[in-house]
């Protein structure tokens, strides 16, 4: 059998709200979703039940993990596009 070149880019499921912060950020929903998960783990909630009031709580911690993975340029508009969809998230 042939060898299958792709990579299997996992990503963390989660309520609404962590799905579309994951996306917000605009990088691979792989590792970021991962980012989300430990960072919401570690500060005591869990993608299933994440509110804005966690995800802004724990926003230091999230960027300097976005911080390692992307060049500051992108982790900085990264950061911007997930504080922006923060201000204008309308629970649906």
């Amino acid at each position: 059998m042939g060898r299958d070149d792709q990579t299997l880019r996992p990503t963390i499921v989660g309520n609404d709200l962590f799905q579309a912060a994951v996306k917000a950020l605009g990088l691979d929903a792989g590792p970021t979703s991962l980012i989300m998960q430990t960072t919401l783990t570690a500060g005591g909630s869990s993608p299933m039940n994440a509110t804005l009031d966690d995800i802004g709580m724990l926003l230091p911690e999230i960027e300097r993990r976005v911080r390692l993975l992307a060049p500051p340029d992108v982790a900085t508009a990264a950061m911007k596009r997930l504080r922006t969809f923060m201000l204008n998230y309308q629970h649906r």
